[in-house]
């Protein structure tokens, strides 16, 4: 099987690393061939490792650019490629996929797409939905990371009853054993002057809109003096969010590191785990501080709350106090080691074996229709 995995970038995102772990083990599958082409190589974080594990990456030119002419450069590289599957992720990437196999006819491989959020600003606008629905019929199958993604997906399009057998849930996954048996830094590495007893806190994430970096801050004003925060990842607030770290006098509390590979490092230094985002589509950070034996505060968001149950506690990102007194309660040292063993067997459910399983179903199974 030759498949062709299609995403816009390799850069610090959540699909970006999902594909830069799932990949090897794709490739290293006896009959299987995995090649990724990508919108951009600009600020790539994953394309140079890829590659030295034996996935080849390529990049559309930027020559190409502009809608119409990436899709052109698609159906030529698709048709002399000789792929059995493509896969799609992320916008703007599946619809170019999309219309390109729109443009080719039968003689297109198969298509499957990942959906990896729960929302998006073109559910905003009902004027879109009839094109998005003309998109997603292009696909073959439609993958969601969660239960929660599938079920927003599928209130959006309202897909027929035939249709909608062309969707199904396979949950993201991580390397369990990587994550696991990481060692921890001394917390005065990653947190330079942090007093004993300090209570250290552990955000992943780009800096965007989506991860709420500005409720994050707020919660920490509430927080005691003890509570130190250490930011991990860059994006395009990055500027504004240390500008208002300085602002709110929060600059002796909270710590910028930008884009680390060594995440399961930093978790495991860290006491607990703060996803405060606004949505998403499962939460990959959830499952792998799980996997670090690290209990997780986070948004109450269908998804996200999905995958942490009882490994935390979940409160509203639009309400700072919910979101301290939840970061609290571990201070009981029964509830801390109660949600600490709870997120060990949890973490199970989401190993990169099963999503690796769950994929190749799929393709095998869109290959006989």
């Amino acid at each position: 099987m030759k498949i062709l995995f299609v995403i816009d970038s390799l850069c610090g995102g959540g699909a970006e690393k999902l594909l830069h772990d799932l990949l090897p083990l794709f490739h290293s599958r006896k009959n299987c061939v995995c090649r990724v082409l990508i919108l951009s190589a600009r600020n790539e974080k994953y394309m140079h490792s890829l590659q030295e594990q034996g996935v080849p990456v390529d990049v559309i030119p930027e020559t190409c650019s502009g809608h119409f002419r990436r899709i052109r450069y698609l159906k030529k590289y698709i048709s002399d490629g000789g792929f059995d599957v493509v896969h799609a992720n992320l916008f703007p990437v599946f619809y170019d996929c999309a219309l390109a196999k729109r443009l080719t006819g039968k003689r297109f491989p198969a298509l499957v797409m990942t959906e990896h959020n729960t929302d998006n600003r073109r559910r905003h606008h009902k004027m879109l939905k009839p094109l998005e629905r003309f998109i997603y019929r292009s696909y073959d199958h439609v993958i969601s990371i969660s239960d929660a993604t599938q079920k927003q997906l599928l209130e959006w399009l309202r897909p027929s009853k035939k249709w909608a057998e062309r969707f199904s849930v396979v949950y993201n996954g991580i390397p369990l054993r990587q994550f696991a048996e990481a060692r921890a830094y001394p917390k005065r590495e990653l947190f330079p002057g942090i007093a004993d007893g300090d209570v250290l806190l552990c955000m992943v994430g780009s800096f965007t809109e989506q991860k709420n970096h500005d409720g994050m801050l707020g919660v920490m004003a509430l927080l005691p003096e003890s509570y130190k925060l250490v930011l991990v990842g860059e994006g395009v607030l990055y500027p504004e969010i240390t500008e208002k770290i300085r602002h709110m006098g929060l600059d002796k509390r909270v710590v910028c590191l930008g884009f680390r590979k060594d995440v399961a490092e930093i978790m495991h230094t860290s006491d607990i785990v703060v996803i405060p985002s606004k949505w998403e589509g499962f939460g990959l950070i959830a499952a792998e501080a799980m996997a670090c034996g690290k209990p997780v505060v986070a948004s109450n968001v269908c998804g996200l709350a999905e995958v942490v149950g009882n490994a935390g506690f979940t409160a509203a990102y639009s309400e700072p106090k919910a979101f301290a007194q939840a970061i609290l309660r571990l201070e009981s040292a029964e509830l801390y080691t109660a949600c600490q063993k709870n997120a060990g067997q949890r973490a199970e459910q989401f190993s990169i074996e099963k999503m690796l399983n769950g994929y190749e179903r799929i393709f095998n199974a869109v290959l006989k229709c």
